[in-house]
């Protein structure tokens, strides 16, 4: 398991937009993501919980990855992508170094 604290640079609050940009980068991994904001933890890949943590300009967080295949790499992508606040920039250079997405097929 590897952990990160980070410092948000959003202006204000995380609003939809950011949130939106987080997820679609962390669906992208295959590696379990957690976001933790004091004693709650939610999954980083689900929008609307992490839109509930309320996550202000300049609070600390911390970034969880919980595999065994964890690499540093991704960890220090994705603290990057919230210290910029979720810029449209620097999420654009983040997602063109990633895979597509895997869609599953259900019967």
């Amino acid at each position: 398991m590897l952990t990160k604290e980070v410092k948000c640079g959003f202006k204000g609050k995380m609003n939809d937009r950011e949130a939106d940009a987080f997820c679609s980068v962390v669906k992208r991994l295959k590696t379990p993501i957690w976001i933790q904001k004091g004693n709650r933890r939610v999954n980083g890949k689900i929008k609307a919980a992490i839109l509930n943590l309320n996550i202000q300009e300049g609070e600390t967080i911390t970034l969880i990855l919980d595999d065994y295949f964890s690499n540093e790499e991704e960890l220090t992508m994705l603290a990057q992508l919230l210290e910029g606040g979720c810029n449209r920039e620097m999420y654009s250079d983040i997602i063109k170094q990633l895979p597509e997405p895997s869609s599953q097929n259900y019967i």
